[in-house]
């Protein structure tokens, strides 16, 4: 309703009627209709590569947002192309340590996960990790998931480090959010690390 709105008063391709747009999108792609989703912001990206230019940090944004909905799709290919497009100019234009390149050099490095590319998805997510820890600090919330993803590429071959990585991301949230879901898929996630390594009796909840 708010969308149809902005488009008979402000016409479809005025900024206001783009943000509500893309807000729409974002709203049913939390809601898992992903099939909906997906349109809008292609259409929401198409108009401000026309209006702002590939460059601009909008159309950047658009970007990264279809990028992320192909890949809750499973359309990874289409998503890696669009990262790895974003990150390309997002390191050009705002540096490889900014918040923004490293948000989304670690979505690459899971769609690199996703479709099997794993060397090359651990090492853009240590990249990430490590960025964000100098960036942000230790214990910000954007370092602890990205520890947690790069703990993630580790169960299968390396348990033993990935459970430290989630133990360490597990002693932070225990303190600072100990309620949050986040901290209990962390202690989920060392459940995980401990059976992989035959630990049983410690992997019991």
């Amino acid at each position: 309703e708010a969308l149809r709105r902005f488009k008979a008063k402000l016409g479809a391709e005025h900024p206001e009627t783009l943000i509500a747009m893309n807000n729409l999108a974002w709203a049913y792609q939390a809601a898992g209709r992903l099939s909906e989703a997906i349109p809008l912001v292609e259409q929401t990206l198409k108009v401000r590569q026309v209006k702002l230019g590939t460059d601009h940090p909008n159309t950047l944004q658009s970007t990264a947002d279809l990028a992320v909905a192909y890949q809750d799709s499973g359309r990874l290919a289409e998503a890696i192309a669009l990262h790895e497009a974003t990150l390309k100019v997002r390191r050009a234009k705002l540096g490889p340590d900014h918040t923004e390149t490293l948000t989304t050099l670690s979505y690459l490095a899971k769609a690199y996960g996703d479709s099997g590319k794993t060397g090359e998805a651990i090492k853009m997510a240590e990249e990430a990790a490590q960025g964000f820890k100098a960036r942000l600090g230790p214990q910000h919330p954007y370092t602890l998931q990205a520890l947690s993803n790069l703990a993630r590429f580790h169960l299968a071959d390396r348990p033993a480090q990935a459970e430290a990585m989630f133990r360490e991301v597990l002693d932070v949230r225990e303190r600072t959010m100990p309620d949050d879901w986040r901290t209990f898929e962390s202690r989920a996630l060392v459940g995980q690390a401990l059976f992989a390594q035959k630990k049983y009796a410690e992997a019991e909840p």
